[in-house]
This record gives structure tokens, C-alpha cells and sequence, in this order.
């Protein structure tokens, strides 16, 4: 189930994986962003904290993506869905970015991870 699981994002990542609230830096710079991910059938959408915005999560860093695939796995797999994310990167321009059926306000390229985790009742609040 877990390889299967892997296989399934390793897909969904070469056609464009997940979507993230400014901690540090200005709004669309590099920084670090927290907020809720959710896995669907067909990819997953990054909510930043305090922002109504889709991102899509690409990867900046080959590694960093293929450890947050990794994590996401991890912590879905244990019957947790939606997530807690906290994570570097650069937010993209605003737009429409249709994937896989699914739009998205922005895109994210993925640096670094900080946290994933099950969702707690005080995160992003």
C-alpha cells in the first residue's frame, strides 16, 4: 500500500504536485510559508495560513520534493488528512494555473521542508 502510495505521487509530481502563510519575508518572496495541505486523488493543494489561495507546490529542489512525497505518504497512510506544513520556498505570480482538473491561484517552488505533520486544532489560527 505504501509503494503504491509512492507511486501515486511520484506521478502526480511529474505532472505538478501541491500548493502555503508568510513567516518571514515580504508576500511573494522567497520565505517560509505555513499552512494546511490536503491530499486528493489526482495531486494536493497547499493552503497558506491566513490566505483564501490554492497553491500548487513544484519543486524547486528535486531532493526537498521528493522527501516532502515522501512525508506526505508517511503521514496520510497513518489516516491523517488534511496536513500541517511548514515549508521554504518562492511563491509564484498570481494566475490560474489548471492542473489535473484543479486550479490553483498560485504556484510554489518548494525548497526546503520544516514540518509535516497530522493536523493539530491550534495550527494556523
Amino acid at each position: 500500500m505504501k509503494l503504491r502510495l509512492i507511486y501515486l505521487f511520484t506521478l502526480a509530481l511529474g505532472c505538478m504536485l501541491p500548493a502555503c502563510a508568510l513567516i518571514d519575508g515580504t508576500e511573494d518572496e522567497p520565505g517560509v510559508y505555513e499552512g494546511v495541505y490536503s491530499q486528493g486523488f489526482e495531486g494536493g493543494t497547499f493552503e497558506p495560513c491566513g490566505r483564501s489561495e490554492r497553491w500548487l507546490i513544484i519543486p524547486g529542489d528535486s531532493t526537498a520534493m521528493q522527501i516532502f512525497v515522501e512525508r506526505v505518504v508517511d503521514v496520510v497512510t497513518a489516516g491523517n488528512n488534511p496536513l500541517y506544513a511548514r515549508l521554504r520556498g518562492t511563491p509564484g505570480p498570481q494566475g490560474e494555473y489548471l492542473i489535473n482538473f484543479n486550479i490553483y491561484e498560485r504556484q510554489f517552488e518548494l525548497s526546503e521542508i520544516l514540518d509535516v505533520r497530522a493536523l493539530q486544532a491550534n495550527d494556523c489560527r
